[in-house]
């Protein structure tokens, strides 16, 4: 999100532009809070279909997905991978280190993960499908394609 109040609505109104003209279907926003979707609303401009922003079970953002429920914008999760220590190849993350210092020194999904069959990585992502948050995971590796793709286990 912009930094600026004045940039944001400019952007925004921008973007309602080329919807108007055809050249978009949908138009969306990443990364915006709560009082940077009010300031949409505030300004009687549309609301965005989608906000992409950071969800997973240690990143939940209650008040956030609350607000886009009642004002009809659909999150978008990105970083569902987080919690997982090495969830980005070579990088260890912080979020894993919070998360299991929260859930008493131990993360549950490997556990999960075995008990079902299916990879740490499915059991992050079938929360958030679970939670009817559509999920954008990445990976170069064929095989993770796959397991993104076979949610069901």
């Amino acid at each position: 999100a912009p930094f600026c109040q004045a940039e944001r609505l400019g952007q925004w109104r921008a973007l309602i532009e080329l919807q108007r003209r055809g050249l978009c279907r949908s138009i969306g926003v990443s990364n915006y809070a709560v009082p940077h979707l009010e300031e949409i609303r505030a300004a009687g401009l549309p609301m965005p279909a989608a906000n992409q922003v950071e969800l997973h079970p240690f990143c939940r953002q209650v008040e956030l997905c609350e607000y886009m429920a009642k004002h009809g914008v659909r999150p978008i999760a990105y970083s569902s991978l987080a919690p997982l220590a090495g969830w980005r190849e070579g990088q260890r993350s912080g979020k894993a280190a919070r998360g299991a210092s929260a859930m008493g020194g131990k993360l549950p999904f490997a556990d999960m993960a075995e008990r079902y069959g299916v990879s740490e990585a499915q059991i992050l992502l079938r929360w958030a499908v679970q939670q009817d948050i559509p999920v954008l995971p990445k990976s170069l590796q064929a095989e993770r394609v796959r397991q993104n793709i076979a949610l069901s286990g």
